[in-house]
């Protein structure tokens, strides 16, 4: 005898679940296309390949005067169709620009040249670089007054002392740092 057809119930959930995976697919090949294109290309290389299908895909496709209302729907469903893989590439070419400019902001100097030249006289004199937090000045909270910054001991009969031998120069990777001195 022959096997009976599976209930519509039941190719439905086959149906809709093959979509699911698809979709999911089609997103997880979206977002490893775009780390490899971040990983191997710089972001002028990735505009300059994908410049000609976006000028592609937002051209408009020529439809002749006597094509049949199916056949210009088909056209104009197709040219909205292809707006939304080159609005991604252009969101992804925005987001990449502006993280990228963020990133040069923390990787390059904010100047060529860190300190200024010494004075003729003192070019053999040795830089000596101290951190301010934990190493001159102490940080303390208490929940009754919060924060508050002590000087360690000696730390200014060691500033004067080092200031002898050397350009000393105190730096602190704290956004915003209350100096005591």
């Amino acid at each position: 005898a022959a096997a009976a057809p599976p209930p519509p119930a039941a190719r439905k959930g086959w149906v809709r679940g093959l979509l699911k995976f698809g979709v999911f697919a089609a997103f997880a090949g979206a977002i490893g296309g775009a780390g490899y294109a971040t990983h191997a290309y710089s972001l002028s290389e990735v505009d300059k390949k994908t410049l000609e299908f976006r000028k592609e895909m937002t051209t408009p496709i020529p439809v002749a005067e006597d094509a049949s209302e199916f056949e210009k729907f088909r056209a104009r469903a197709y040219e909205t169709a292809m707006k939304v893989p080159v609005a991604a590439i252009e969101l992804y070419l925005e987001i990449r620009a502006r993280i990228e400019d963020h990133v040069v902001g923390f990787t390059e100097p904010a100047s060529d040249k860190l300190l200024p030249d010494l004075h003729p006289d003192d070019q053999n004199i040795f830089t000596l670089v101290v951190d301010l937090t934990d190493t001159l000045v102490c940080n303390d909270w208490q929940r009754e007054r919060g924060w508050k910054t002590f000087k360690r001991p000696g730390v200014e009969a060691f500033l004067q002392h080092m200031a002898t031998m050397y350009e000393v120069v105190v730096y602190s990777d704290q956004v915003q740092m209350v100096s005591c001195f």
